[in-house]
């Protein structure tokens, strides 16, 4: 019965502090309170708390904090998209497996296209292929500008030459 009682007492602690409570529940509580030394020890802590918040100042707010306040509730639920997306519990296993497929492409990639170890910028490097022959400077060098030389615009062009004013010009496969 005396555990029963201590947890009514205590629930009316608020309202007997107060003093908002019935004569006779207000009765029941001084009595107990005087008995129970637990539960007076609980109600002395208690008034002591509230004491020392009633001794704090009160503040002042600007004429508009409420409004504000008010405001700040009704929109604290609305949540951006970006919000949304980074909150969800998917979007790091999304960029988890965006990360993944990343990584096999540019694997893939290299697997199929790798490069080449001696050519350090990368890519294939056709200049150095042994199948392009290299194109002969002097070999023009001893031919006549045709500009200097009065000439018929025409060209004639037979198998292997293109002769202008009959004169041969070697092409790039080596007839002449």
């Amino acid at each position: 019965m005396q555990h029963n009682e201590c947890h009514f007492v205590c629930d009316q602690f608020t309202d007997y502090q107060d003093n908002t409570l019935t004569a006779e529940i207000k009765a029941r509580i001084e009595t107990h309170l005087s008995t129970c030394s637990a539960c007076n020890a609980l109600y002395g802590e208690l008034s002591a708390t509230l004491h020392q918040l009633h001794q704090i100042p009160a503040l002042q707010t600007s004429p508009n904090f409420t409004a504000e306040l008010m405001h700040r509730v009704t929109t604290a639920g609305d949540v951006g998209i970006w919000r949304k997306i980074t909150a969800s519990g998917y979007a790091r296993w999304t960029g988890y497996a965006v990360a993944a497929g990343l990584v096999l492409a540019l694997g893939l990639n290299m697997w199929f296209d790798p490069v080449p170890l001696n050519n350090p910028q990368g890519g294939r490097s056709f200049a150095t292929n042994p199948q392009t022959p290299a194109v002969q400077s002097a070999a023009f060098a001893d031919q006549e500008d045709s500009l200097q030389v009065p000439q018929i615009d025409s060209l004639q062009l037979s198998p292997g030459t293109i002769n202008s004013s009959a004169q041969p010009l070697q092409l790039v496969n080596g007839t002449k």
